[in-house]
This record gives structure tokens, sequence and C-alpha cells, in this order.
């Protein structure tokens, strides 16, 4: 067993606890606990209760409860950190919670919640899984009320095996003394998404995809079949309001696209298979 304890507020800490079970993996809870009356610190409150109550919804809070590997999702979380945050605007403590799940390869699932410490229950204010690169090499940030957490995305039209970093991601919260608001992911190249969203409505054959590319473009994706997934990386070969860029898979396989800037907006002028 291994654990620690991170102060969130005056003699009020965040106590996590990491233990090994009879069927690996391990697991871990966290748990609020404060100074008492009689001098003597008490666990005030458990996140373990309440995951029960969420376990047969198989929600996000509910992966909290004990569980043996790959019960759902991947299995039991192991926390990662614990980040003190900017209090609310009534004075209540805040802290994060950044989890990660068991795996067998480089890609996992991690889940961050935000939580609020109200002297007797630690509200949850936001929870969400999302996917990371366990070999990149950045980390959790707070800068101002910003946090950042780095991420791996994914992507509909094409894979990324848990080998591939790509492609990678950021996720921000705005942490403000009145709530939490969830900014959203954005690719760290935005190119792949673009690709991504050329690739789903074309074969989809969407009405959005007109405004995406040229009837050329829209004409040689629907016709030509692609062996596209495990993306490798991305190079972008120029930049400015007209540009392009080449995507390559795991396969050998390369998608080369041109385009210009419509509105701020990729718009494909062609497309070809290298």
């Amino acid at each position: 067993m291994e654990g620690s304890a991170t102060r969130i507020a005056t003699e009020v800490y965040v106590v996590t606890a990491e233990y090994e079970t009879e069927v690996p993996p391990a697991t871990a809870t966290f748990l609020v606990v404060a100074r008492g009356t009689d001098g003597h610190f008490q666990t005030k409150w458990s996140v373990k209760p309440l995951a029960e109550q969420h376990y047969r919804s198989k929600d996000e809070i509910g992966l909290w409860a004990f569980l043996d590997s790959c019960a759902y999702y991947c299995g039991p979380l192991v926390v990662d950190k614990v980040l003190p945050l900017l209090p609310s605007e009534r004075g209540q403590p805040r802290f994060a919670i950044d989890a990660s799940q068991s795996t067998n390869g480089s890609t996992a699932m991690s889940q961050l919640s935000v939580w609020q410490w109200n002297g007797t229950d630690a509200e949850n204010l936001l929870i969400r899984s999302y996917q990371i690169y366990l070999d990149d090499d950045r980390d959790l940030q707070i800068i101002g009320n910003l946090l950042s957490v780095p991420t791996k995305e994914t992507t509909r039209s094409f894979s990324s095996f848990g080998c591939c970093a790509e492609p990678r991601g950021i996720w921000i919260l705005r942490i403000d003394s009145g709530k939490v608001k969830d900014l959203g992911h954005r690719f760290l190249q935005p190119q792949i998404e673009w690709a991504d969203r050329l690739l789903v409505a074309s074969r989809a054959k969407s009405p959005t995809a007109p405004s995406l590319a040229t009837r050329s473009v829209l004409t040689f994706l629907t016709h030509t079949e692609i062996d596209a997934n495990e993306v490798d990386q991305c190079h972008v070969l120029s930049h400015g309001r007209k540009g392009t860029f080449e995507i390559s898979f795991g396969e050998g396989t390369k998608l080369w696209f041109a385009y210009r800037l419509r509105n701020g907006q990729p718009y494909f002028t062609e497309v070809r298979v290298e």
C-alpha cells in the first residue's frame, strides 16, 4: 500500500491510498480527512460509498467502486495526482483528481474529476474520462485559472493503435471562483482533425461535404479505396492561407492534402494517395 496527503484547506486534506489486491491490478481510493474537535484527524468523506451507489449505472463515479480488471472500461482507477484548485466564491475548498486505469499497451484511459468540499461532502463538479499516450512527456498544468490536460485524441475515419502517440491533443478547463467550465478538446495538429472530418463527410455523402472540398476531391475520395489506419504522424509542409500536409500511416500509406482557408476553415482542393 502507498498513498499521499494533499492539503486543500486549514487542517483539511485529501488522502489517497493505492493498494494491491489478490487479483491484479492495483486499485485505489481517496478520502477527505479533517481535524476533529478532539484534536485528532478523522475521515469525513470517502469516494467509495458514493461510487457503490453509482456502480449499477456504470457511470464515471461508479468507476471508483472496487473492480476487478476489465469489469468495465479497463478496470480499477489509481490516483496519479491531486491538485488543489481555486476555492469557490463562498470559500469552499476545491480539488482535482487525475487518475488512470490499467492497460496492456501504450495507450490508456484516464479520468479527471473536480470536487468541492462543503464541510460534510465532496460535491462533484465535473468528471470525464479521456485518453492518454503513456510515453507522452507532457503533464497537467495550471496557468492562472486554466487547467490544461494532455490527451490522445480520437478520430472517426481512421484509428490510432496503442503504440502511436498521435493524434496528440489538449483539454482545457477554466476554474473560476463561481464555476468550472469545460472549454473542450483540441488537436495539437489540427490538420489531422480536418482530414478526419473530410473523410467522414465524404464517405457518408454528407450534405456538408461540398462546403469542405471541391467536387473532384469528393469524387476521388468516394471512389478510392484508402487503407488508412494506425495514424503515425502528420507533416505540415506549408502554412498560410494556402497549405499542404500529409498524414502517414503504419501500413505505409500516405494521404496528401492541399487546401486553402475560407472564413478561417480549410477547403480542400486536392487529395492524393502516396
